[in-house]
């Protein structure tokens, strides 16, 4: 392993602040393929930009005719998006292709990348527990799988991306706002289960585990399964038979966020996500106790290699996400969590790019321009002026 390439989008743009640095560290030549309106916010640490489109398929077109050109142009490609994925699962190039520049290596699991059901499907296959879940696409399948499963449920595009159209029903009222706004797709629905929400974050090589973290979702905005603020590190050993068996069937390479829930009652995991797309928590290495550098060059080094080494601890830490909770904490006005950051509490300045001063004040400058965008759409709702604004 000795080069990696990474393409994102706009959907991803602030995902890749500590990850060239990291991989650097690694001894691993890095590329970043993305639009160069988006180079502020990489952080130092990589080899080479690589200009390209911000249109995920032209994007997925362009990493393909360099393979096509050299079938050994990279050794490992990060997709950074599940826009990406998406767009080289549906391209007509072929599957060999697809294998390699995607993050699963074989070919028969490819449609993981854009099918829920097909990915419950899978792991349900190899051994590891999901939640019961029904495939529908009428109003009269939902009805009937609400009658199988009964509420609460999860209701979710088969295709959607991210948590984008997932609704929770636990009431009949719930169930019926939803049918009220159906529209025709495949959905699934799928019982909820009743605990708390972990994330697993494993890093995979050609079906080789490296390392892990595992984390505990204490705070999300945009709703109970949105993107999480803060998380509070876990021990990530309990997930390896999981991960292990994930990555040989799958033949895994690159960054993985894994969703699960643990049972109130039953204290089981139950996977109900697998994105196979990096995020920036497994970054957050004083948080989490996880060198990814030292990982990658421990798996380069030992033909033995074993990941037991390099996976998160009991430490009970908590990290927290910059970008994502300061500009909600001033939009909801919540005095205490701004004072947590500035008294650094749980040290959550150590979840910054310290290593990179002109990032941190990019970041600093992110912030504070939604922060201004906020208050401002506030102060002109106040006063009735905001649709005035607009026009």
């Amino acid at each position: 392993m000795k080069s990696v390439l990474i393409a994102f989008t706009h959907h991803s743009r602030r995902t890749f602040a500590f990850y060239p640095y990291l991989l650097q560290r690694a001894g691993l030549s890095v590329s970043i393929m993305a639009h160069p309106k988006f180079k502020a916010y990489v952080g130092r640490g990589y080899t080479k930009w690589i200009d390209g489109s911000d249109q995920s398929d032209a994007l997925i077109k362009d990493i393909a005719t360099r393979f096509s050109a050299d079938e050994n142009a990279y050794d490992w490609v990060i997709l950074g998006d599940d826009n990406l994925l998406y767009a080289l699962s549906l391209s007509d190039m072929p599957e060999t292709l697809k294998t390699r520049i995607g993050p699963i290596g074989k070919a028969e699991y490819i449609p993981m990348m854009i099918s829920k059901y097909t990915t419950s499907q899978m792991v349900t296959s190899i051994g590891i527990q999901v939640a019961p879940s029904k495939l529908c696409k009428t109003i009269a399948d939902i009805q009937g799988a609400l009658h199988d499963l009964g509420l609460p449920v999860i209701i979710k595009p088969d295709q959607g991306l991210g948590s984008e159209g997932i609704v929770i029903c636990r009431t009949t009222d719930e169930v019926d706002a939803f049918l009220k706004t159906f529209i025709e797709d495949t959905y699934i629905v799928e019982k909820y289960i009743s605990g708390q929400r972990v994330r697993v974050d494993p890093l995979f090589y050609k079906g080789q585990l490296i390392s892990a973290n595992a984390s505990l979702m204490l705070h999300t905005i945009r709703g109970e399964l949105g993107v999480s603020t803060q998380r509070r590190v876990l021990p990530a050993k309990e997930h390896v038979n999981m991960l292990t068996k994930l990555g040989a069937a799958l033949q895994l390479s690159g960054f993985m966020n894994i969703g699960c829930m643990q049972g109130t009652t039953s204290g089981e995991y139950y996977l109900f996500e697998l994105d196979c797309r990096p995020n920036e928590w497994p970054c957050m290495i004083d948080v989490f106790e996880v060198d990814i550098s030292k990982a990658i060059l421990d798996y380069k080094n030992n033909p033995q290699f074993s990941p037991l080494a390099h996976l998160s601890p009991d430490n009970q830490r908590i990290a927290r996400s910059f970008v994502r909770e300061i500009p909600y904490l001033v939009r909801k006005i919540k005095i205490g969590g701004l004072i947590d950051w500035l008294t650094n509490k749980d040290k959550c300045w150590q979840c910054l790019p310290r290593h990179d001063g002109r990032l941190i004040l990019f970041w600093f400058w992110l912030v504070a321009r939604e922060c201004a965008s906020d208050i401002t759409r506030k102060i002109l709702k106040t006063f009735g002026l905001r649709k005035t604004a607009r026009s």
